[in-house]
């Protein structure tokens, strides 16, 4: 069981039903930080720009998530 004390919380539970993330509040930004880690936690590529600008995906290193 989890204690919420503030709202938004936001917990991201790994495949393995761990708890991976916890994100409490919201700001500026912020679903950049999100994203990064929902992608983390899923061990998908994460999303780096190009020269261009575009977006890309980068695979996540050995060791890099959990």
């Amino acid at each position: 069981m989890v204690k919420v004390l503030l709202v938004p919380h936001t917990v991201m539970v790994g495949k393995d039903g761990v708890i991976r993330k916890v994100h409490i509040g919201f700001g500026p930004d912020q679903e950049k930080h999100f994203e990064a880690d929902l992608r983390e936690v899923l061990g998908l590529p994460r999303e780096t720009k190009d020269e261009s600008g575009k977006d890309t995906p980068k695979p996540i290193g050995p060791g890099e998530h959990k």
